[in-house]
């Protein structure tokens, strides 16, 4: 029985505080986390190590804002990656976010223990009864026999609440968006208390003077290079407001806000904290480090309590509460991460970037459980990863520095992807809708186009590219499982696209959000306007679609009989003010210099005809015989030589015993051209014609889109007809209707009479049949270059319509 689609969408729940403590909840708390990190290898140092990692996150951050609000879908990096390239890219960095949020759930759950082990062994002291016996969660407060940590303890914790958030999240994102807003109020107001209690009553000037400066001294460039990378962990979760764009409401206006109002709060919360425990006179950098690397909030808490009077309830209060915190805020991202994971895997199985199985929504929580449960179970491997790595000593590194490196690793690659989306799509997609823009851009000009190239997000990638670069020099254990973990996923992504009988790297036909015909789906609040937009924008497109502007047209000539129809198709196609360069090649054997051979009666006869014909036709020409080796090497040269955009070439038909190749001379330039090639290949009858009917196969990419423009082109001459049509299955159907209403949108204005047909059937026999049946004089298809290890071949479907059909063809490769 066909299975039915379920129509089920998530809800927008999320206003700007909402989507605020989403970020904040894991990025604001990514510093009880880092802080520990970055003292322990940093030191003094460590305020200027977060600095530079901040850097990397105020760009990145604003990049996620300009996408997140003109693309609010979940998915993140990855829908953003996947529309300014492709689907590859689109998996490459939902893969790399998926290790980040696994990673999340798993390090700030076992830092969530470390935070309630401490905050329970401090309630004991205090007289508390009975919970003094949990301290052991804090895995640092139970050293074993050797004085290195026990693991175990903190490591059944974790898992343990791991399994409770993933039950909560199950239930659906109202339930924890509320979670999230409630302690979000409740972190940001504790830690504007500690900051000011910290900074007035203890703080100290000259301390903080003296520990900075060990830069270059006390701590070696090395360390203060691990103290970057791990300082990155302080800002890595601003991907999750992206994420939750799609159940936000209005996010062309709340994603913005919300996002720089989390730059502020955690570029503000992470500096002054570090800058706080870096100036404390009774703790040194190092010892908040090492003894409080599991829980380092409670380090300064504690340090503060060392520059107070004894007597003073601070000093038992604020650990106490500043543990409580920390369990709050850590509860806070790891619920984050169960979010995220879940929310950017469904997004991914909708355009069958992974299996479709994950985009399933439960139909009464309308939340994508399975990915839920599924990522939940894979952070739980994570833990018990590191337990074993730690337990067994097989590795220099703990658990907490495992766990920080491969939540960089997979962070960064989606954020160097993010900024380089922002770069593509500002050229790709320049008419989309954008409600915030990342400030400051500048026009360069390549090639003859130009490009946009926006200041910002080529610093963020630079800055990310940096850190991720150090992290593979520096984090052994992190360089080893993180590429493994994209091995293992661009395996399973190809492996999965083989099965489905798709591109591994094409999007689904019909599936680009971005496009004019659909982008104003994207914010249906105001999808009237944007739909208005975006028609002008798309006649903007068709127009400039529908002209393949060959201006420098080469016609390498060499039979008299084909002068007529090869120069006709040339002065037809030819941009208005255009110029054909007709060339014959002498070919000169080994055994005599090039020079021995001169232009002969022949060769001068074809090109003086051809010149003649380009004249008549009142299109400029030029024509020139050259002498050679090679024929090919010589074409592909005056191509090269005279900035050709068109190599238009003429050659019969050829047979199953001729191997199925055009030609050795038409080969070669097939696949070394520097432009678009277009094979003029005649049958036996070689009388000039009038072309009347055209039929253009197509696909609806841009190979298949140039060959219709060239058949409109040789129209508009010859007032006769073109007709697209699409062959293929009849599942099929509705995205090839689709795909001929834009074929038909092209044709539109031209004064073309043109119509568009779907059939089913054989490719190549519903061609050839098409083209007996309908008595058409020429077929234009559209066939991309073609790499080597497929035989040198132009490609089958366009060779077999060569060698078959009954009339003349023009195959037209776009050079990618």
């Amino acid at each position: 029985m066909e299975q039915k689609v379920e129509v089920i969408k998530l809800k927008r729940d999320l206003g700007v505080f909402g989507s605020f403590s989403i970020g904040f909840a894991d990025v604001g708390a990514d510093i009880y986390v880092a802080l520990g990190l970055v003292l322990f290898f940093a030191a003094g140092a460590a305020p200027l190590a977060l600095a530079v990692a901040a850097t990397g996150y105020i760009f990145t951050a604003l990049s996620y804002a300009e996408l997140a609000s003109a693309i609010p879908m979940a998915g993140g990096a990855s829908i953003f990656s996947r529309e300014a390239f492709n689907d590859f890219w689109g998996f490459v960095a939902g893969w790399g976010l998926l290790l980040d949020y696994t990673i999340d759930i798993a390090l700030f759950g076992w830092i969530t223990m470390g935070y309630l082990g401490s905050f329970l062994g401090n309630l004991g002291t205090v007289g508390v009864p009975f919970v003094g016996t949990l301290a052991g969660l804090n895995s640092i407060n139970i050293p074993g026999a050797t004085g290195t940590p026990v693991y175990t303890f903190q490591a059944i914790g974790t898992i343990a609440l791991c399994i409770l958030l993933m039950g909560l999240n199950y239930i659906g994102i109202r339930e924890s968006a509320k979670l999230n807003v409630s302690l979000s109020i409740v972190s940001i107001f504790s830690e504007i208390a500690l900051l000011l209690i910290g900074f007035i009553l203890v703080w100290n000037l000259p301390t903080f003077i003296h520990n900075i400066s060990q830069l270059g001294s006390g701590v070696s460039w090395s360390d203060f290079g691990w103290g970057i990378t791990v300082a990155m962990v302080s800002f890595i979760g601003l991907e999750s407001i992206s994420q939750a764009a799609e159940e936000t409401r209005r996010p062309d206006k709340t994603i913005p806000r919300a996002t720089k109002a989390l730059i502020v709060a955690v570029i503000l919360a992470g500096l002054l904290l570090c800058t706080l425990a870096v100036g404390l006179p009774g703790i040194t950098p190092k010892t908040l480090g090492t003894t409080y690397q599991n829980d380092p909030v409670t380090g300064v808490a504690a340090g503060i309590g060392m520059g107070l009077n004894i007597n003073n309830p601070l000093v038992i209060l604020l650990p106490l509460w500043v543990g409580l915190l920390g369990v709050f805020m850590l509860l806070m991202s790891t619920n984050t991460g169960v979010i995220g994971a879940s929310r950017v895997t469904y997004s991914m199985s909708r355009y069958k970037i992974m299996p479709v199985w994950f985009s399933k929504l439960h139909p009464r929580y309308r939340v994508p459980t399975r990915t839920i449960v599924v990522f939940s179970l894979a952070s739980i491997g994570f833990v018990l990863f590191v337990w074993i790595m730690g337990t067994y000593k097989l590795t220099h590194e703990d658990p907490t520095i495992i766990l920080g490196d491969l939540y960089n690793y997979g962070a960064l690659v989606s954020f160097m992807l993010v900024n380089l989306s922002l770069i593509a799509l500002r050229n790709r997609r320049p008419e989309l809708y954008r409600p915030y823009k990342s400030p400051w851009a500048f026009d360069v000009k390549v090639k003859g186009r130009n490009w946009i190239v926006p200041i910002l997000p080529v610093l963020g990638f630079i800055v990310c590219l940096f850190v991720w670069i150090l992290v593979l020099n520096l984090h052994e254990i992190g360089k080893i499982v993180g590429t493994l973990w994209f091995i293992v996923g661009i395996a399973m992504y190809l492996w999965y696209r083989r099965g489905q009988k798709l591109s591994w790297k094409d999007h689904i036909p019909g599936t680009e959000v971005t496009h004019p015909d659909i982008a104003h789906e994207l914010h249906p609040e105001i999808s009237v306007e944007l739909k208005d937009k975006y028609k002008v924008e798309k006649e903007l497109l068709v127009a400039r679609q529908a002209k393949a502007a060959y201006k420098n047209i080469l016609v390498p000539l060499s039979r008299p009989e084909t002068i007529d129809n090869i120069v006709d198709i040339a002065c037809d196609i030819v941009q208005q003010g255009g110029i054909l360069h007709l060339v014959t090649a002498i070919e000169v054997p080994p055994q005599l210099p090039t020079e021995a051979c001169v232009l002969d009666v022949r060769n001068s006869t074809i090109l003086l005809a051809a010149f003649e014909k380009a004249k008549a036709r009142g299109v400029m020409a030029t024509a020139e015989a050259v002498t050679t080796r090679s024929i090919a090497d010589a074409i592909i040269q005056s191509a090269i030589n005279k900035e050709c955009d068109l190599i238009l070439m003429g050659s019969s038909q050829r047979t199953v015993t001729e191997k199925v190749l055009f030609g050795n001379i038409v080969d070669p330039v097939l696949r070394n051209a520097p432009c678009d090639v277009a094979i003029f290949s005649y049958t036996s009858d070689t009388e000039p014609i009038s072309y009347n009917r055209i039929l253009v196969p197509t696909t609806g990419y841009l190979h298949a889109t140039r060959a219709l423009s060239i058949a409109l082109d040789i129209e508009k001459k010859f007032r006769g007809s073109v007709t697209s049509i699409y062959v293929g299955k009849e599942e099929e159907k509705e995205h090839a209707e689709a795909i001929l209403e834009k074929v038909n949108m092209m044709a539109d204005g031209t004064g073309v009479e043109h119509s568009a047909v779907f059939l089913t059937g054989n490719i190549v026999n519903s061609i050839v049949s098409a083209a007996k049946d309908g008595s058409y004089d020429l077929i234009i298809i559209g066939a991309t270059e073609r790499p080597t290890y497929y035989k040198q071949l132009l490609g089958s479907t366009a060779d077999e319509i060569v060698k078959r059909a009954p009339c003349n063809v023009l195959v037209v490769r776009t050079k990618k």
